[in-house]
This record gives C-alpha cells, structure tokens and sequence, in this order.
C-alpha cells in the first residue's frame, strides 16, 4: 500500500521553491501542479503500478489486508538558482503491516540542470529528476524491500509454528 507522501513544512505549498544559498523563498511567478509531496506520490505510484513483485493500492485504505506500506517524506524539491540545479530528495520506509515493523529504509535523490531559469525548463528538470527518483525507489523496493518483506514474513511464521516458551535448536556448524 502506498501511503500519502508527506513533506517538510517548508515544502506544503505548490509554489516553486527557490533556493538562494542555505535560505529557501517560493517563487510568486511558477506553480507546479500540486504540492512536491502530491507531485512524488503521484510519479511513485505511476512507476509501481506496472510491477511484478507486487500489488500496489493508492490511495492510502488503512483497513484493507496488506502486507506492506510505502510511505515517504519530501525532504528537498527546489530550484537551486546559484547552481542552475533541480534538487529532489525524498526518504521511502517501508513497513510492516500496520506500521508494527521498518522493514527498510531508501533515501532517492536527484539533481538535475537546468539550462535556464524559466518555466518550462525548471518543469523539465523536474521531470527528469522524478524519472530518477522513481526509478531509484522502484529498484530499492525490488531488491531491499521484497527481500525484507519476505525474511518478515518467514520470522513471524517460524514464530507461530514453535510452542511458547521453547526456543528452536541452534543450527550445527558447517
């Protein structure tokens, strides 16, 4: 299941944030569609859709049976104007059923040029910067994640068939 992506507070506005130095201003000329946290769930979800491993349900049903959650937080998606840069970070967890586990954890990033500060340009580094992003969260959940979903899955049923109070037998030495 993918949950709603969050964001730094900074980042809850679809105004274009604009970075001067280490001091963020969002722009009073450029919008994007919605807000970076919609933006990400939105291109994460379109990317999930198509894979094999797995079935993704969006939006967020909390009391639907699944067996895992994605949940991610925008924690940069701004137009670096002294360094003619896109930067787009984002942090992905995914957990157990009902949040009780972090089974894994996967920081995507992107920086991507733009060649000049208009519009069109900053949107189409924005484009390329959620391709990488999306890209980057989908081979971590391919790898990493369906490896740790699995070895969850195969402790809590290793833990339901030994009795209570007994413990499994050490493995011999090979």
């Amino acid at each position: 299941m993918l949950e709603n992506m969050s964001s730094l507070p900074a980042l809850e506005r679809s105004a274009v944030m604009i970075s001067h130095g280490s001091v963020l201003s969002p722009s009073s000329r450029w919008y994007w569609e919605g807000t970076p946290a919609e933006i990400t769930a939105s291109a994460v979800a379109a990317a999930l859709e198509g894979a094999t491993d797995y079935t993704l349900l969006m939006p967020w049903r909390g009391r639907l049976a699944h067996d895992a959650t994605l949940t991610g937080r925008v924690e940069s998606f701004e137009f670096r104007q002294q360094e003619s840069v896109l930067r787009i970070r984002v942090r992905f967890s995914l957990w157990a059923p009902r949040g009780t586990h972090l089974l894994s954890g996967h920081v995507a990033q992107a920086q991507y040029p733009v060649a000049e500060a208009q519009a069109q340009r900053i949107a189409e580094a924005a484009s390329h910067g959620m391709a990488e992003i999306t890209a980057s969260v989908h081979h971590w959940l391919a790898t990493e994640g369906v490896a740790a979903l699995r070895a969850f899955h195969a402790a809590q049923n290793a833990s339901k068939t030994q009795p209570v109070g007994q413990t499994r037998p050490a493995e011999p030495a090979q």
